[in-house]
């Protein structure tokens, strides 16, 4: 029996029970019989064997070792347990509380009753109290219509901001503030900071000679339109690695698939030495100018 690359896959030799089962074309061995066992032709590199170490060929006396191991009926020390250690991993990580339904949990006692305002500050305050801290009293309207506005967008309110604010007592006074911020162009630009930071964006090379890249200015709106239209994060991300290789959905705008492209620019920023940077600012060039009808749009 010859054994083909497709005789290990799916194989796993981590344990007792893995090395019994084989791979998708069946046992790796049979015991006592090495002329039955693909194991042995792939060890020994024969023709039309899937040669294992693919590397090199293993020692005449491994070979031999092999062999006499499986005339002797494979003799396994470990522990049978009935399934792989790689089973054993997926079984416990499956047990993780990330992927557990969640469950109602009751809010603990607080001796503060009435500070809570919803489910979580009980288990906000009940961990406070029990560290012996204290909650500070809430911010008066101008600090707090100040601290949204820096939160949200990064910059303070003018004072016709404020006195809106302050002067409306109205309980959906701080919800539609808070709404309205979401909504500005601001949001994304201050959010969009982060994720910037995280790919180490920049407009040049940095390093010893710090070569501009004069095109990278679109994927930073790309990100900042991204956080304005609350795109879904996996799609930001498959975007990011692999936007220009991405179908166009049915309908789909022409600006929309242009985002698209220029996602992938990710891929090339951070400091490059400048042996480097002709070729990553020239790519970065290709991927922000893929269809220079929309460049005006970008800006």
């Amino acid at each position: 029996m010859n054994a083909t690359p497709r005789t290990a896959r799916k194989l796993e030799l981590d344990s007792s029970a893995g090395l019994r089962r084989g791979g998708d074309s069946g046992p790796i061995l049979v015991s006592h019989d090495i002329e039955k066992s693909p194991l042995i032709p792939m060890l020994r590199h024969e023709e039309d064997a899937s040669a294992m170490p693919p590397e090199h060929k293993l020692a005449d006396e491994v070979i031999a070792a092999f062999e006499e191991w499986i005339r002797l009926g494979a003799p396994d020390s470990r522990q049978e347990t009935g399934t792989t250690t790689k089973e054993q991993r997926l079984e416990a990580g499956q047990r993780h509380w990330s992927f557990q339904p969640p469950q109602p949990f009751e809010s603990p006692a607080v001796q503060q009753a009435d500070w809570p305002r919803g489910a979580i500050d009980h288990f906000v305050l009940a961990r406070m109290e029990s560290n012996g801290v204290k909650p500070v009293p809430d911010a008066n309207r101008r600090t707090l219509v100040r601290r949204v506005y820096f939160d949200l967008v990064g910059l303070p309110p003018s004072p016709q901001q404020v006195e809106p604010f302050v002067a409306n007592d109205s309980p959906d006074a701080l919800p539609n503030l808070i709404d309205q911020l979401l909504d500005s162009p601001q949001f994304g630009e201050r959010w969009g900071r982060h994720w910037l930071d995280v790919v180490r964006y920049a407009e040049s090379s940095g390093m010893e000679f710090n070569f501009t890249y004069p095109h990278a200015w679109p994927y930073r709106n790309y990100v900042i339109d991204a956080l304005n239209q609350d795109k879904p994060y996996d799609v930001f991300l498959r975007e990011q690695i692999a936007g220009d290789l991405m179908p166009a959905a049915e309908n789909e705008s022409p600006a929309a698939i242009e985002a698209r492209r220029i996602a992938p620019s990710m891929l090339a920023f951070g400091p490059k030495r400048h042996n480097s940077s002709g070729t990553e600012s020239r790519w970065i060039s290709s991927m922000t100018r893929s269809t220079p009808s929309f460049a005006p749009r970008w800006r």
